[in-house]
């Protein structure tokens, strides 16, 4: 089984790094790749997601960009069996995070909890507001 995390991008410099750098290093026992969708980033971030080679960039222009159908788009082009959907400033909280979302969706457990243990936050808040 392989999975895709998908996270859509706009102007996302303050965070994209610390994020991607974390996805990157997800320890699982199967393959996975990240696809960012950029919808038309001025401030750098395209510069960030271009110095990570194993990441996956699909830029669309802003005026292409809406929730559903970003997401939708992510879903078409990802190479995984399931995806995992993150914000531009959501960081996975440990390398575990994704192998955790694995077992929820091998197991059944319900898709939305993220994490077999509901008192660990499976994603650390923006400490942007």
């Amino acid at each position: 089984m392989k999975a895709t995390i998908a996270i859509p991008t706009y102007n996302g410099i303050e965070r994209i790094g610390e994020l991607l750098d974390s996805c990157l290093r997800q320890e699982a026992d199967f393959e996975f790749e990240v696809l960012v969708i950029d919808s038309g980033s001025t401030d750098g971030t395209l510069d960030a997601v271009r110095k990570r080679a194993a990441v996956r960039l699909h830029e669309i222009p802003k005026s292409s960009f809406g929730h559903g159908r970003t997401r939708n788009l992510a879903v078409e082009m990802a190479r995984g069996d399931f995806v995992a959907f993150l914000t531009q400033d959501a960081v996975p909280a440990d390398k575990h995070w994704l192998s955790e979302i694995r077992l929820t969706y091998r197991t059944g457990w319900p898709a939305h909890t993220g994490n077999r243990r509901p008192a660990r936050t499976a994603v650390r808040p923006s400490s942007a507001t």
